[in-house]
């Protein structure tokens, strides 16, 4: 059974820039060692589609969410977390039966690596009915990623709606791929991609994910494949920061910024807060490519998925140091 729980929400439910669909996750983080090591744990929240309301709402737009958290403290945690950030919370529903989703996040010769709790969580619960049901009028864009639509039938479904139901509205449909290689496997997500692709006005692609897709990591392939899948805006994220974009026929690209990788978490994220931030406010697609390279640099400068997303005030500021 599922229950809606009325909070006082600051943003009105009915002017929306970014409309997205996704599973709120809590993150439990080791600080930088292994997970069977750890004898603390740092909790934040997580989830592509709530970094990327978070990130966009610290901008200046209007942002909500359509999903499920758990009736529990990691639920009310969540809620808290997204009104604390303006982020509009009327259409996250609370879930009496199934909890909110964790993932643990440990550090290891490898590197970052997360393991999941999300199979039964609440997330997952989310259906294309609660997206009919969610949608208003004047949202001028809605942000899906392959994350959701990797957890099953009914959030892949969810996904979906809420882009038919975008384009029908004339609202901008960005589609960021974000595959999961622990949620589905690589045929799994190639035939989900090619599901949503057809719907979508602004994709974003990490590197790894056009290489699978086109069977190749070199970039002529990447290239080809974006001229292949005849979306009106295109983009590759590079491996160690930077873009290429095929946007109306004509290809752009922007450098990676020097930065510290402290944690690599919420790069792509990152990238998609800064990159849809200049194309609501109707800027190029250079602009565009730069800002999101230039705001995934910040976040991976922090530990945190989140933790570096800057307000609208820090946009501009320049290099790094003690501020006293």
């Amino acid at each position: 059974m599922v229950t809606e729980i009325t909070y006082v929400n600051t943003v009105e439910r009915c002017a929306i820039d970014v409309l997205t669909v996704g599973e709120p996750i809590i993150c439990l983080d080791t600080g930088g060692t292994r997970l069977d090591e750890a004898t603390d744990l740092h909790v934040s929240l997580g989830g592509a589609e709530c970094n990327v309301a978070i990130g966009l709402a610290r901008l200046g737009h209007r942002t909500a969410i359509i999903g499920r958290v758990g009736s529990d403290p990691f639920g009310r945690f969540v809620r808290r977390r997204l009104l604390a950030e303006q982020v509009d919370v009327s259409r996250l529903a609370v879930d009496d039966v199934a909890p909110t989703a964790l993932l643990f996040k440990e550090t290891t010769y490898l590197g970052a690596e997360v393991h999941y709790r999300r199979a039964g969580a609440a997330g997952a619960q989310i259906s294309a009915t609660e997206v009919s049901e969610a949608m208003s009028d004047g949202v001028r864009c809605v942000h899906v990623t392959g994350v959701t639509a990797a957890l099953g039938a009914g959030p892949r479904d969810a996904v979906a709606s809420l882009m038919e139901q975008g384009r029908s509205a004339g609202a901008r449909v960005s589609f960021d791929a974000n595959f999961r290689h622990k949620l589905a496997t690589p045929d799994e997500l190639v035939a989900m991609f090619h599901l949503l692709c057809p719907m979508a006005d602004d994709l974003l692609l990490g590197w790894g994910e056009a290489s699978l897709l086109a069977g190749d990591s070199s970039e002529e392939s990447i290239r080809s494949l974006a001229e292949s899948l005849q979306r009106p805006c295109v983009v590759v994220k590079r491996p160690a920061g930077g873009a290429l974009c095929l946007a109306s026929g004509e290809w752009y690209a922007h450098d990676a910024e020097p930065v510290h990788v402290v944690d690599p978490v919420g790069a792509g994220d990152g990238f998609a807060v800064g990159f849809l931030h200049e194309r609501l406010r109707g800027s190029n697609v250079r602009a565009a490519l730069a800002r999101g390279v230039s705001i995934a640099a910040r976040v991976i400068a922090v530990r945190g998925d989140n933790a570096g997303l800057p307000y609208e005030a820090e946009l501009d500021d320049v290099g790094v140091g003690v501020v006293r």
